[in-house]
């Protein structure tokens, strides 16, 4: 993964959907491996995901 990547998602979108560090992490590892889909239950890292393009398929508890 690079660093500029996780730099960038953090940088772009931290501010107004409040992800997190481990959130931007997921979400750039799953772009690095070129996943459509991220599976989650988690509302910032779903939002994160979104924002860049990728499919989410949302978890309710």
């Amino acid at each position: 993964m690079s660093p500029k990547r996780a730099d960038a998602l953090a940088v772009n979108h931290t501010g107004e959907i409040l992800c997190r560090t481990l959130d931007i992490l997921h979400v750039a590892l799953a772009e690095l491996a070129g996943a459509g889909v991220v599976v989650t239950g988690d509302r910032r890292q779903a939002a994160l995901c979104e924002r860049i393009g990728l499919e989410v398929i949302f978890i309710h508890n």
